[in-house]
């Protein structure tokens, strides 16, 4: 059980090692939404996740003799809808559209008021939420490949000495810790107080460690269908945490927002 945990561990923490080491001079001082940081980490990632398809399968296969052919290992990955656990085509594809109505359930509050207070600029938010660099990174390059190393390959390298619900209790943590680097760069980088980088990456650790909880439940839940997770990835990502700004600017539309939130929320609940 250790070398796996220990893999898996790796696997993890791999991801940030990606990006935080060895970083070329030039860029060690740039924001990270910076064109050149954005190519470089992306670059680096899209290597990891290569190497990690094609050496983890076969560290599972002859090193820790995990599985019997190296297919069984790309049947946890979960890339392939059809070619997962579950192995059924239909039902991948009707889940990965599940879980995208579920999640829409749970952001009914936030879906609602885009619709009647900023829908108006939906073709801008298009382009800058999935045609820009910045974009591409945030809602489509970082859930695909984030959910591929945290949820297909530490999966994958635990699922043969740990239970489903084990899983589900161990892993979470590391995804949110995973992100605890981010607080270097507003500390360091940005010039942000002390007070304020701890609370925000203490509360960044608590979101993220959920949504690896909701996003582990996901993948396991559905015969480890990685596009599942990835889709919701995407969402939150795109939605993110509900604001409550409109309180003083809408009050009568606040309390119907709040409303909705705890609706979706409850739903939720009942249809996971």
């Amino acid at each position: 059980m250790i070398p796996h945990i220990l893999l898996a561990t790796a696997v993890a923490l791999s991801y940030v090692a990606a990006i935080r080491i060895n970083i070329p001079v030039l860029l060690r001082a740039a924001d990270r939404s910076d064109p050149a940081v954005i190519r470089y980490r992306m670059t680096r990632i899209l290597f990891l996740c290569v190497f990690l398809f094609v050496t983890l399968p076969l560290i599972l296969l002859y090193g820790l003799n995990s599985y019997e052919l190296p297919w069984e290992v790309i049947k946890q990955f979960g890339i392939v809808p059809g070619y997962t656990v579950n192995g059924d085509f239909g039902e991948d594809s009707v889940n990965v559209l599940r879980y995208i109505g579920i999640m829409c359930v749970l952001y009914m509050g936030p879906i609602a008021h885009y619709i009647f207070n900023e829908s108006q600029s939906v073709l801008n938010d298009f382009f800058f939420s999935f045609l820009v660099l910045t974009g591409v990174r945030d809602h489509i390059f970082a859930p695909i490949t984030e959910e591929f190393v945290y949820r297909a390959g530490v999966i994958a390298t635990l699922k043969p000495v740990l239970t489903n619900s084990q899983i589900m209790r161990w892993l979470p943590a590391l995804f949110g810790l995973a992100h605890v680097h981010h607080g270097y760069n507003l500390f360091y980088n940005e010039g942000h107080p002390l007070g304020f980088t701890l609370l925000n990456v203490g509360f960044q650790l608590i979101y993220t460690s959920i949504f690896g909880l909701l996003a582990n439940k996901v993948f396991l839940d559905t015969g480890c269908n990685l596009w599942c997770a990835i889709a919701v990835h995407v969402i939150c990502n795109l939605l993110g945490f509900p604001s409550f700004e409109m309180r003083s600017t809408h009050p009568r539309w606040f309390i119907i927002y709040c409303s909705l939130l705890c609706t979706g929320l409850y739903l939720f609940y009942i249809l996971l």
